[in-house]
C-alpha cells in the first residue's frame, strides 16, 4: 500500500478503547486518501437521523498518499457530518500536524463516542494515551497548544478546539500549529461534543514507502525548479493571500457590507497596507517552497479573514480586523461563517429589523458580538446557530441569508464569476470557494490546458463553460484527497506524476479528474442520503441582486439555467440524483 502505513485508528472516547480499521488496496485505488477515502469509510455511518453532535457521530482526521512526500503536502482533512448544514462536513488545515501524524506511523484517526470528562489524546508512534484535559477546558487555542506540548513532547504537533467548540457553536473550527484552522462546516463543534479538547501527535516511525523513490525525487526537483521560475512565487511570498484583496476588488469579487456594495476603500485593508503599517513575519507549512503565510502582531492573516471581518462588515481598519481575527483564532471560530453571521446582523440592523443589533463599521461592536457568539449570550446565542437558522427564528426570508445549503458564502462574490456561482450551488459542503476555485481559471492564474480548461469571459454561462467547470471541479476534488494545498503552485499534470511515482501505477491528468469525479459523486450521494434536495442547489437573492457600482458589471448569475446543463453533463437526473449508468461508469454501484 504505497504512500500509506495502512493504519487508521478508531478511538472510542466513551470507553477509552483503540482499534484499527482495515483499509484495502482497492479502496485506496478508487478513492486515493484524505477526503475521498473518508467519504468511502463513513458512507454507511452517516445517516439522515444521525445527530452530528451525538456520541455515535464519527469525526475523522485523515492524511493522504502525498502527505510529507511532495511539495505543498503539509495538510490534513477532517470529515464528518456537519452540525451547521446537516450534510457532508469537510475542512482542511495546513501547518505541520499532518506530516507529524504520518511520521507517527498512522494515516488517520476516526473518533467516536463521548468522554465522560474533558480529555485530550497523546499519539506517539501510533500508540494512544487518554489524558485529563480538565485544567485546559475553557482555555484559548494557543494556550492549549502550549500546555499540551509541555505535558507531552516539545516536538508534538497539536490540533485543538477553543471555547467556541466547547460551547458547540455550529461553525466552531479546529486549530493546529497556532492559528492554522480547519475552519469550515463546524468540525470543532463535533470535537467539542465529544469532550475532546486536543490531539497531540509525535513519532519517529517516518513516512511510508513509495513505489519509485528515484522518480519521486526527480518530480520533486522539477516542481521546485518550476516554482522558483514562477513569477507568482514572489507575490505569494510577499503578500500572501492578501495580494488578492485589491485584484478581487477590481473584479467586484471582494464583497462589502454583507454583499450589498462593490465600492469601498480597499487599500486600507490590502496587502500593501499590511506591509506598510506592520512588521510582517513570514510563515510556511511543511513541505512548502513558497511560504505564503504572514503573521502580523502574532496573528495569521489571510484574505478570507480580512474580507469577512473587514469589508463585509464595513470595517476598513486593519487593527480592528486583526483584533477580530485573533479572537476568532483563539476561540476556535471559523472566520468566514463568523464574519457573514455578524454582517447579517449588521444588515438587519440597518434595515430596522434588529433594534439592539450591531452596525456596519463598528469594529468594537464586531468584537463584542463575536464574544457573545462564542459565549452564546443574547443575540450571539442565535447567531451561533448560523445565518440560515437565525433568519428562520427571526422571521427573515431565507433569500436574505448569504448561505448555500446552510454554509455561509465565502469572500468571492458569485456575481464576479459565473463559475463561482455554479461552484457555490453544487459544492459538496455548501458554499465552498475551493471545489472548484474556478475564478483562478478565468483570471488566468491557474488554467488546466491539459484537460481543456482555459480562461473565457468570466460571465459566460454557455454549455462549454459549464463543461469546463465540471472537469475542473472533478480534478480539484483530488486536492483534498492527495492532500495538497489549494494555493500551491502545482498543477494536475504534476499531481499525476507524483501519483504515478508513489503508487507505481501509470496515472494521467484525465485519470486524476476521473477519480475526482468518483469522489465528488460519492459525497453527493452522502448528501442526498442526508436529505439534500435539488431545491437546495441555488443562490439566495442577496447575492443575485445586480450591483450598480463596482467590478461585477451589473451581472446576475442564472444558476437555474447553468444547473440544467450541469446536471446533464454530470450524469444526474432531473432531481440531481446520479443515473444508474453514471454510477456504473464510476464504479459506485455498491454505494447506491
Amino acid at each position: 500500500m504505497m504512500g500509506f502505513h495502512g493504519k487508521i485508528l478508531e478511538v472510542n472516547l466513551s470507553n477509552s478503547t483503540v482499534s484499527e480499521i482495515e483499509v484495502t488496496e482497492e479502496m485506496i485505488k478508487k478513492f486515493v486518501g484524505g477526503a475521498g477515502l473518508g467519504a468511502a469509510m463513513l458512507y454507511s455511518r452517516l445517516t439522515a437521523d444521525l445527530d452530528p453532535l451525538s456520541p455515535e457521530a464519527p469525526l475523522a482526521f485523515l492524511t493522504g498518499m502525498f502527505t510529507g512526500q511532495t511539495p505543498f503536502s503539509g495538510r490534513h482533512v477532517i470529515v464528518g457530518k456537519s452540525p451547521l448544514t446537516g450534510l457532508w462536513g469537510e475542512s482542511t488545515s495546513g501547518g505541520f500536524f499532518a506530516v507529524s501524524m504520518k511520521k507517527a506511523g498512522i494515516d488517520g484517526i476516526i473518533l467516536t463516542g463521548r468522554a465522560e470528562k474533558p480529555t485530550y489524546l497523546f499519539v506517539s508512534d501510533g500508540k494512544v494515551e487518554f489524558r485529563d484535559a480538565g485544567d485546559i477546558w475553557g482555555k484559548s487555542t494557543s494556550k492549549t497548544i502550549e500546555i499540551v506540548q509541555n505535558e507531552t513532547d516539545k516536538k508534538a504537533r497539536i490540533a485543538c478546539i477553543g471555547p467556541a467548540g466547547e460551547n458547540l457553536v455550529k461553525y466552531a473550527c479546529i486549530i493546529n500549529d497556532s492559528h492554522r484552522a480547519a475552519g469550515r462546516t463546524g468540525m470543532g463543534a463535533v470535537m467539542g461534543s465529544k469532550n475532546l479538547k486536543a490531539i497531540a501527535v509525535v513519532g519517529e516511525v517516518g513516512l511510508p514507502d513509495v513505489a519509485d523513490e528515484a522518480k519521486l525525487k526527480e518530480h520533486y526537483s522539477a516542481l521546485l525548479e518550476s516554482v522558483a521560475a514562477n513569477p507568482g512565487k514572489e507575490l505569494w511570498h510577499t503578500y500572501g493571500t492578501l495580494m488578492y484583496t485589491t485584484q478581487g476588488y477590481e473584479l467586484g469579487d471582494t464583497p462589502a457590507k454583507y454583499f450589498t456594495e462593490g465600492v469601498f476603500p480597499v487599500f486600507r485593508i490590502s496587502g500593501e497596507a499590511m506591509l506598510e503599517n506592520y512588521e510582517v513575519k513570514p510563515e510556511g507549512c511543511a513541505n512548502c517552497p513558497v511560504i505564503c503565510g504572514h503573521r502580523v502582531r502574532g496573528v495569521k492573516m489571510e484574505y478570507e479573514s480580512v474580507a469577512s471581518l473587514g469589508s463585509l462588515c464595513g470595517i476598513y481598519d486593519l487593527d480592528g480586523v486583526l483584533d477580530a481575527t485573533q479572537y476568532c483564532n483563539e476561540a476556535g471560530l471559523d472566520v468566514i461563517s463568523a464574519g457573514v453571521s455578524v454582517a447579517f446582523a449588521m444588515y438587519l440592523t440597518e434595515k430596522g429589523l434588529l433594534k439592539d443589533g450591531v452596525r456596519f463599521g463598528d469594529a468594537e461592536g464586531l468584537l463584542e458580538m463575536l464574544k457573545k457568539i462564542v459565549g452564546r449570550e443574547g443575540l450571539g446565542e442565535l447567531l451561533a446557530e448560523g445565518t440560515k437558522v437565525a433568519a428562520k427564528k427571526l422571521g427573515v426570508s431565507e433569500e436574505e441569508t448569504a448561505q448555500v445549503k446552510g454554509l455561509e458564502i465565502p469572500m468571492h462574490d458569485p456575481r464576479a464569476f459565473s463559475g463561482m456561482a455554479l461552484t457555490y450551488a453544487t459544492s459538496s459542503r455548501g458554499a465552498c470557494h475551493l471545489h472548484s476555485d474556478y475564478f483562478t481559471v478565468d483570471i488566468g492564474a491557474a488554467p488546466v490546458p491539459e484537460l481543456g480548461v482555459i480562461p473565457t469571459n468570466r460571465f459566460d454561462e454557455s454549455e462549454e463553460k459549464v463543461r469546463m467547470h465540471v472537469i475542473h471541479q472533478s480534478a480539484k476534488e483530488m486536492w483534498n484527497s492527495y492532500i495538497l494545498c489549494m494555493l500551491g503552485l502545482i498543477g494536475v499534470s504534476d499531481a499525476a506524476n507524483f501519483h504515478s511515482a508513489i503508487t507505481g501505477e501509470s496515472v494521467t491528468p484525465s485519470d486524476v479528474a476521473k477519480i475526482g469525479e468518483r469522489t465528488y459523486m460519492l459525497k453527493r450521494m452522502i448528501n442526498l442520503k442526508l436529505g439534500m434536495k435539488k431545491e437546495d442547489e441555488k443562490l439566495p437573492e442577496i447575492v443575485r441582486r445586480p450591483l450598480k457600482k463596482g467590478g461585477t458589471g451589473g451581472y446576475s448569475p442564472n444558476v437555474k439555467r447553468m444547473l440544467e446543463i450541469y446536471y446533464r453533463l454530470r450524469g444526474l437526473d432531473d432531481n440531481g440524483h446520479p443515473t444508474k449508468e453514471k454510477l456504473e461508469d464510476l464504479g459506485l454501484t455498491e454505494f447506491s
